[in-house]
């Protein structure tokens, strides 16, 4: 049975209870393969406007410098310093000065905005998040070493496991889902613990018990029950990060029982 239903939360017609807050239903999206040379090209374009912005700034820098080397080297300066020529000397030595002092500094900005945005932003997590997608395992040996447990007792694991079992299969999924929720959003420690409880029980009844996935998710409970009673943001936010880690290794086992499998149309 769903956690959700179980923890006694009032189920909303048109939407889904998350935590005390309602969101309803998104509405149907269209989905475009992306291959990963596309990727890399749109990854690629994010940076590349920084990139030529410091670029020139670098080079305008480089050209400024050099003018006003070449202009302190071979300055006459009896005579520059002449009242007829003093002015239009130092006009060209300051102007090359603001020039290159100018674009060093421009340079410098540019730089660390493109170091901001490579490591430290919005894209930056988005490119981590889809570079794990490309290189999630798509066999079900590259799964099993992906487990880091023995191969032999990992393989015979997997392959044990109870498919038939297709209403555990569909709640271990849903609570999963639904703890995620809950630890993200304000939900109680009690309702954290009992979607843990939930999940723990699907994967039982699947045969899923002596997964690596499956024993990261007993330590999350007994992790879960130490805690406050009303966890911290920067809590919820760690443990969110591993429960998803949880999700992805059971995606994983999941997707290579499934060839052909197509997340969207």
């Amino acid at each position: 049975m769903s956690a959700s239903r179980e923890a006694g939360l009032p189920q909303p017609k048109r939407g889904y209870n998350l935590g005390g807050m309602v969101a309803f239903q998104r509405p149907d999206e269209i989905v475009v393969p992306l291959r990963r040379d596309e990727f890399e090209v749109l990854c690629e374009g994010e940076a590349s406007s920084e990139k030529s912005n410091r670029d020139l700034s670098a080079g305008i820098g480089m050209t400024g410098l050099v003018g006003l080397v070449g202009v302190l080297a071979t300055a006459d300066w009896n005579s520059s310093l002449l009242p007829g020529h003093r002015a239009w000397f130092l006009l060209f030595l300051i102007a090359l000065s603001v020039i290159t002092v100018g674009a060093c500094v421009a340079t410098f900005i540019f730089q660390t905005q493109l170091k901001k945005t490579l490591h430290n932003s919005a894209f930056s997590r988005i490119k981590a998040r889809m570079q794990n997608w490309f290189e999630e395992p798509r066999t079900i040996d590259a799964v099993i070493e992906s487990l880091g447990q023995p191969r032999g007792g990992t393989e015979n694991q997997v392959r044990q496991i109870r498919w038939g079992n297709v209403a555990n299969l569909f709640w271990l999924g849903s609570d999963l889902a639904w703890t995620l929720q809950i630890v993200r959003g304000v939900g109680l420690k009690q309702q954290i613990l009992h979607g843990l409880k939930q999940t723990y029980h699907h994967a039982s009844e699947l045969g899923m018990a002596d997964l690596s996935p499956v024993t990261d998710l007993s330590f999350l409970a007994k992790q879960a029950e130490t805690s406050d009673a009303a966890p911290s943001s920067q809590w919820r936010s760690d443990f969110a990060e591993k429960l998803l880690g949880v999700q992805r290794k059971l995606d994983d086992i999941v997707r290579v029982e499934q060839p052909g499998f197509r997340p969207g149309p």
